[in-house]
Formats: structure tokens, sequence, C-alpha cells
């Protein structure tokens, strides 16, 4: 065997690149990975592995891996970017796209790219390894200081808990799972389901549909083993967000029978199982969030459909999420 036909791949760039926008998905696990590259060789028509394509990258990540176009593509231009263009280059093919004048022409483009299979595997590997959030390394949180290393370790993992939910396919935290530290606009490419969740650090609100949308669940720290017990109408979730608390611990809601805060005006500091006991009220058209996060529910003793209030003003209950002003029932979210 000729040895000078031995390459180690040392690039530094795949390792920093864990800082992507997006989680990495459950499928990069080294399963799914063997299937790949399994796949792309049994497609060579000589010996070894072939350049992987854009094309069949495609076929593999959209089709085989359910992945959505775009989140492929981003993978593989970042790898092909990094790791093969140089600087003159990148510059070269962001010119070329800037100058295609349609979808087609840029997917003609793209067409054109390969990259070596198995240093692209052991990329799409690293990611899945370096679980490291965009947000978070660039503000420098991820890495190690002086002042994070003289902290005790119950310090330490009190801190890297502060924000952290799991999502679970199955009951009882059975199945695959996907992690979050930080807002998700949409994880249902990377969970077909969600039975049960653990919530380690702070308050979530976590919504059925992508991008913050339809029904709503707040979450305190907890263990919930199935949907019922978020009172979930069924294993449908697809984002969520951290609920940014009160640091000083204060509450204070205005709630108005009529919309841009006319007639009659109500203000409290305390939990409400019922407006209409407490109140006399039938349906709340506007509020002011004055202190700390709150909750309303469609229905009394804090049931029904959920609206998370942050500190602002609603002038009309679309600006809470909601089609009508039919609210029962409000509290705080607490720590």
């Amino acid at each position: 065997m000729d040895q000078s036909g031995v390459l180690l791949w040392v690039k530094a760039e795949p390792f920093i690149v864990g800082a992507l926008q997006v989680p990495p998905p459950s499928k990069f696990s080294l399963h799914y990975l063997r299937k790949i590259s399994t796949y792309v060789r049994t497609r060579a028509t000589e010996g070894g592995y072939p350049r992987l394509s854009w094309s069949t990258w495609r076929h593999i990540a959209c089709g085989k891996l359910q992945l959505a176009k775009d989140l492929a593509w981003l993978y593989f231009e970042i790898f092909d970017s990094l790791a093969v263009k140089t600087p003159k280059e990148r510059l070269e093919w962001s010119e070329i796209l800037s100058n295609c004048m349609s979808e087609d022409e840029v997917e003609k483009q793209r067409n054109q790219l390969s990259v070596d299979t198995l240093q692209f595997l052991l990329f799409l590997y690293i990611q899945q390894l370096n679980k490291v959030s965009l947000r978070t390394s660039l503000i420098g949180e991820e890495w190690p200081s002086p002042r994070h290393r003289s902290q005790s370790p119950d310090l330490t993992e009190k801190s890297s808990c502060h924000n952290k939910i799991t999502f679970f396919e199955d009951k009882n935290f059975q199945g695959r799972h996907y992690d979050s530290d930080c807002d998700c606009a949409d994880f249902h490419m990377y969970l077909s389901r969600c039975n049960s969740i653990r919530v380690e650090g702070g308050t979530w609100a976590v919504y059925e549909r992508p991008n913050f949308a339809g029904y709503m669940y707040v979450l305190p720290r907890g263990e919930y083993s199935e949907y019922q017990h978020w009172m979930g109408l069924n294993d449908r979730l697809s984002s969520c967000r951290a609920v940014h608390l009160s640091s000083g611990g204060q509450y204070k809601i205005q709630i108005f029978e009529k919309g841009d805060f006319n007639g009659q005006m109500y203000e409290t500091t305390e939990d409400c199982p019922s407006i209409m006991e407490q109140f006399h009220m039938r349906e709340v058209h506007s509020c002011k969030v004055l202190e700390g996060a709150w909750v309303f529910y469609e229905l009394p003793n804090y049931r029904g459909r959920q609206y998370l209030l942050d500190k602002k003003e609603y002038r009309k209950p679309i600006d809470w999420g909601a089609a009508s002003p039919a609210i029962q029932s409000f509290r705080r979210i607490v720590e």
C-alpha cells in the first residue's frame, strides 16, 4: 500500500463550527452515519468511496433522514466553505449565488459541488458530539474562564442546568429524545411525537406548532411522564421557549373589561382561580402586565387553553394570541 496516499484530516475548522444555528439532528448518530457510508459506497463505480455530491446528499438528507432541504444545505455548505474552499473561493462562490436569478439557477450551481465523503461524515459526527449553541458560544458562556474554574462543583452544576428541557417520543421518558437549553422555533424534524418531558432547569412554554404557535403549555421544573400531565390534547409539540421570570419576585397585572384599556379596571398581585367570582367579569378584553410573567386560562381553575403574558401591554386579545376575550382564570409563573 502506498503510504503517501494516507492522509490525516487535521483541519480545526469543523471543530470550531460546533456553533451552528440549529442543534444537530438526532439522525447524525453513528448508526445513521454508518448507513449513509454504506449507501454511498455501494454506488461507487470503482473501489473506495466516491465524492459526495450535493444532489446525492440532498437525496439522503431529505429523503432518508427526513431533514428539511435548508437544513441539509446548511451542513453541506458550511463544510464545503470551511474545509474545502479558500477565502478567495468563498467570495467567488458568494458572487455566483448572488447572480442567480431563480431557484433553479441556484440549484444548478449547487449540483456542481462535491465533498470528500468520509471527511463530511466525520464533520457530521462532530456536530453530534459538540453541541455548542450559537448564542452561548458567541458570548463565551460555553468556554471555561478563571471565574468558572474556581467555582465549586455544586455551583457549576446548578449554573449548567439553569435552563434545560428534554422531550421524549415515548411515555415515561423512553425512546428518542431532544434536549434544548434555549428557544427553538421548530424541533418536530427531530421527534415525530412527544409523550413525556423532563424540565431540569427554568420554566418553559412549549407549543403545539412551529414558530411558537398553536396550543401552548407552561411547564415549571419537574417530570411529566405522559402528555396528560401537562394538560396536553395530544402528543404533538413542535417549538419551545424559556420563560423569563421576574428577578425581583414582584408580580402585578391589570385587567380591563374593554379593549384599549377602557372600562372597569382591576389590579392584583395574586393568582385568580375565577375571574367571575373575584372580579365579576365574564371576559378580559385588554390587560397590562406591570411586573412578572403570567398565564391566562380559558376556563376557571387554571384549565383550558393557556396564553403566556410577558411584561408589556396587551390592547386586545389577539395581542396575547387569543381569538376571543374568553379568559376565566390567571396566575403567576413562579420558580
